[in-house]
């Protein structure tokens, strides 16, 4: 009995002690928990506001918000404050003294600063969700020790640095999540100690190597994501052993070598992403054992051989993806219809492929079938079955590029759920089905690049949820006037050009308020453009070129202040370039108004568009001197002035990236300024037809442009001798590549009208085509020999000069030489063999010289008629009808000369060599006055350069 009152005592003793212990616990945690709503700067959501000490009450019963305690109410057991837009760092000795935490999680807010160390203490956690903010530093290693942690999600940071081998500690660890991080280095093996787990996520980090084949011994493995990385090396044939697998995500590495036929013994696998690797040899039949399949995505590799049609044993497919198969052979298998949950099957840009596309294909609930980005693209696959209208659940049909021929199914208007529709660059002829109209919403619509013909149909203006309609490159016709855009309200892109379109432009066009591109041109548009356009606040670019639009620019243009691309060239339009462009520079890159009947000035406002890079406006009536200060447009490329009656001097420049100046036919005098040396992008440079002076000698640094590949300095008043230098034009030594009647045709386009997404082709251009014309100056001295250094060349034009001399031979060696004009000059000497050896050679001048000797007699010389050669006396054989006279030896030419000097010296009186001397002194006098004609007429003497640069509507 003593005992018992003497233990009830020692009971009622320490029981203060216990609350006190226990107080002073909860209020270390509630400090805790204080310390870390400190480094929260914003708390828009207000959660944290109830986070207060109130006096006698502990924490747990305080009811904070997202704080869980244990079952007696006594220590703080989890913490969740996800998807709370918290702002600001975990501050260190804060979160991480509560030891009894088994939950933290944090995830979907914006925390940035580090991870803290001193999470490693959390010797009870078992839950650590930090995805989805903006952490930054490394993973740290302390981690590694939180030995009853099962769920780690550290995604969606900013992470870098590797991940720590100390992670294989966590015995009981399930899910791992670095995913979408700037991680690097390797994929630690020691994560093979992990026998728990089951998810691994390190996808979309810069993680290199190769995947460790340990992992393959991980039995509870569900789910493998480490696609979108830098990882090399062949796929494990391991995973196979991970019979629990459900999901391998290894698309967008570097991975190699065959597909491992022991994945086919992943029994439960539903989800096999391997696309966008470099993976070979065929595609596993072992594969159609993965009877769980529902996703396989295996394109954009180098799989050879033919689709297994084994793979219509998968009942359960819903999405099949081959796209980019370069490699596969063969037909579609019929069996793909067995499959019959499948929705999506894409087998794009695998041109090896042939055949018609399955009939069974079409008994399937299919929403998307791509045969531009799902198969048979670039195939001949005959006529589209009108049985393609069965497969009703379609809300994605693309099947462009695939050569199909013959008329567009009117049985397609009965794929009402259709959202894209894309049958573009195929050989569909006839006229567009009315019944498209039916297609209600239909979103995407893509007929261009076809054969078809007749007017466009008015059902098309009923498809109120059209975003983007392409009916280009075909031979639409007919008036667009009586079609009503208003129902279009949401059309951003409307492409109609490379029609033979007539009338007017309809007025309606202002009612497409979400009109971002518009492309008209190449069309037989008249009227003038509307200014209605100036309610297009969106629009971006408008090409309305080539077509017979008359009247002024619309003033109304001013109020597009998105727009960046604007063309109007080889129209009729007249007046003057309004000053209201000015207001849209802020975005404008490109004005085209070239080939029209513009007058005036250019307006002062221009030199507000800082952004300008393509500036055209050739071959019109403008005139005077350039009143804009153009050295403010310093993003300029293309700077095209020809053609006008501009004058002055050369305009001062300050665009570090010119490509391409054009002042061709004005009036601009005065020498040409040093500063044009600075411009090393500089590769085309065309003053032809004005009146710039100066000596060639003198100008080092012209001939230091090294990417100049087109110089065109014809009919102006240059000077002086042709240095030894010119041959540090290193663009003339390049050998063009491509076609060369391609490059002529582009030329003529795209120099005096580039359009913004047409640029491309410019810069093709550049790579086909060289051009040297020196003609009709007045330089002198002897041809340079290092300008057979210049083996790239194509048109040599060095007429109506003053040269002396001979032709050097080493101009043999410019193989790609397509035209050569020696002409009008005072060239001395026979003409090289070597020139006779140039296969390329299709115009060849080299008239009115003091030329002698025999013509060599080639094949190619041989298509060279009389007038090449004449005016040169001391010149024999054919295609001349002076003959030469051989001597003993064989030597010709030369004696031949000789024999006809000797009669003309015994059988001409004095009276006949008089009467010669006359004549030869009007013919020159008349050459002089046929050069100042030539000079005021701006005649280009280079047919092929004149269709080159000046284009195939305009004169020079």
């Amino acid at each position: 009995m003593a005992f018992c009152d003497m233990l009830m005592l020692l009971l009622l003793l320490l029981l203060p002690v216990g609350q006190a212990l226990t107080i002073n616990h909860s209020d270390q945690q509630m400090q805790a928990l204080l310390n870390f709503k400190s480094g929260i700067t914003a708390d828009a959501s207000g959660v944290l506001a109830n986070w207060t000490r109130k006096k006698k009450a502990s924490l747990c019963s305080s009811s904070w918000s997202g704080i869980i305690c244990d079952s007696d109410n006594l220590s703080v057991v989890g913490i969740n404050l996800s998807n709370c837009t918290l702002q600001g760092t975990i501050l260190p000795s804060s979160l991480g003294s509560i030891g009894s935490l088994k939950v933290l999680n944090l995830s979907r807010n914006n925390l940035s600063g580090k991870i803290p160390l001193d999470f490693g203490q959390l010797k009870n956690l078992r839950t650590l969700a930090l995805n989805f903010n903006e952490l930054e530093g490394q993973i740290p290693e302390e981690l590694g020790t939180i030995q009853e942690l099962t769920y780690l999600n550290l995604g969606y940071n900013k992470l870098r640095g590797v991940i720590p081998a100390m992670l294989g500690h966590l015995k009981k660890l399930e899910t791992l999540a670095l995913h979408m991080n700037n991680l690097t280095n390797i994929i630690p093996r020691e994560l093979s100690n992990c026998s728990n787990l089951q998810v691994l996520v390190l996808q979309a980090n810069m993680l290199e190597g190769s995947i460790p084949a340990e992992l393959g011994v991980l039995p509870q493995l569900e789910l493998i994501a480490l696609g979108s990385n830098h990882l090399s090396g062949s796929l494990p044939s391991s995973l196979g052993n991970c019979t629990n697998m459900q999901e391998i995500w290894l698309g967008v590495n570097s991975l190699k070598g065959p597909i491992p036929e022991e994945l086919g013994r992943l029994k439960k696998l539903q989800v096999l992403h391997l696309e966008q690797n470099q993976l070979d040899g065929h595609i596993p039949l072992a594969l159609a054992n993965c009877s769980m399949l529902i996703e396989l995505f295996l394109g954009g590799n180098s799989l050879s051989g033919q689709i297994p049609s084994s793979f219509g044993q998968l009942q359960n497919m819903q999405a099949l993806s081959l796209y980019g198969s370069q490699r596969l052979t063969g037909k579609i298998p019929e069996e793909l219809g067995n499959c019959s949950q499948l929705e999506w099957l894409d087998i794009g840009w695998s041109p090896n492929l042939d055949g018609p596309i399955p009939s069974s294909l079409f008994r399937l609930p299919l929403t998307t079938l791509a045969l531009a980005e799902l198969g048979l693209t670039k195939n001949n696959s005959g006529t589209l079955s009108p049985r393609i209208g069965n497969v009703t659940t379609l809300t994605n049909l693309d099947l462009g590029i695939c050569t199909f021929r013959g008329s567009i199914p009117k049985e397609l208007a009965n794929l009402t759920a259709l959202e894209r529709l894309n049958l573009g660059s195929n050989l569909f002829d006839g006229e567009i089905p009315q019944d498209l109209g039916r297609l209600v919403n239909l979103q995407h619509l893509f007929l261009d690049t076809n054969n078809l013909h007749g007017a466009v149909p008015q059902s098309l203006t009923s498809l109120s949820k059209l975003q983007d309609l392409f009916i280009h490159r075909n031979s639409l016709s007919g008036r667009i006037s009586h079609l009503s855009f208003e129902n279009w309200t949401q059309m951003t892109d409307l492409r109609m050009h490379e029609n033979k379109l007539t009338g007017s432009i309809p007025e309606s066009l202002g009612d497409l308020s979400q009109l971002q591109i518009l492309y008209m041109f190449s069309n037989s548009f008249s009227g003038t453009v509307p200014s209605i356009v100036g309610k297009l606040q969106k629009l971006t670019q408008m090409d309305l070129s080539k077509n017979l639009l008359i009247g002024e620019i619309p003033r109304s243009l001013g109020n597009c202040s998105s727009l960046k691309q604007l063309d109007l060239s080889k129209n009729a339009i007249s007046g003057r370039v309004p000053d209201e462009i000015g207001t849209i520079c802020k975005s404008l890159q490109t004005l085209g108004v070239e080939g029209n009947k513009l007058t005036g000035n250019l307006p002062v406002t221009l030199e507000n568009c800082t952004l300008l890079e393509r500036l055209k406006v050739g071959n019109n009536s403008l005139k005077g001197e350039l009143g804009m200060n153009i050295s403010k447009l310093s993003s300029l490329k293309i700077l095209s002035l020809s053609l006008n009656n501009f004058q002055g001097q050369f305009p001062l420049l300050n665009a570090t990236s010119i490509e391409l100046i054009d002042l061709r036919g004005n009036r601009f005098t005065g020498e040409l300024p040093s500063s044009l040396g600075k411009y090393q992008t500089l590769r085309v440079l065309s003053l032809g037809n004005n009146s710039f002076r100066g000596s060639l000698t003198s100008m080092d640094w012209l001939w230091n442009l090294t990417q100049l590949q087109v110089l065109d300095l014809s009919n102006n008043q240059f000077e002086g001798s042709l240095p030894a230098t010119l041959n540090n034009l290193q663009g003339f030594k390049l050998t063009p590549e491509g076609d060369a009647a391609d490059a002529d045709r582009l030329y003529q386009d795209l120099f005096l009208s580039v359009k913004g997404n047409l640029f491309a082709p410019y810069q093709y251009v550049l790579r086909t085509t060289t051009l040297l014309d020196l003609s009709t100056n007045q330089l002198t001295g002897k041809l340079p020999v290092s300008m057979g250094d210049l083996v790239g060349l194509r048109y040599l034009n060095l007429s109506h000069n003053n040269f002396s001399g001979e032709i050097p031979s080493s101009y043999g060696k410019i193989t790609q030489l397509e035209q050569l004009d020696l002409s009008f000059n005072h060239l001395q000497g026979s003409i090289p063999t070597l020139l006779a050896n140039l296969d390329s050679l299709a115009s060849f001048n080299v008239s009115f010289n003091q030329l002698e000797g025999k013509i060599p007699q080639t094949k190619q010389f041989d298509t060279f008629d009389n007038s090449s050669f004449i005016g040169n006396l001391g010149l024999c054989g054919r295609p001349l009808s002076k003959q030469c006279h051989e001597t003993e030896s064989g030597a010709a030419g030369r004696v031949g000369a000789d024999s006809n000097e000797t009669w003309w010296e015994e059988n001409v009186s004095p009276v006949s060599f008089a009467l010669s001397s006359s004549i030869s002194f009007c013919l020159s006098w008349l050459m002089l006055r046929w050069r100042q004609l030539e000079k005021e007429n701006a005649v280009c003497h280079c047919g092929l350069y004149e269709d080159l640069l000046i284009g195939e509507d305009q004169v020079g």
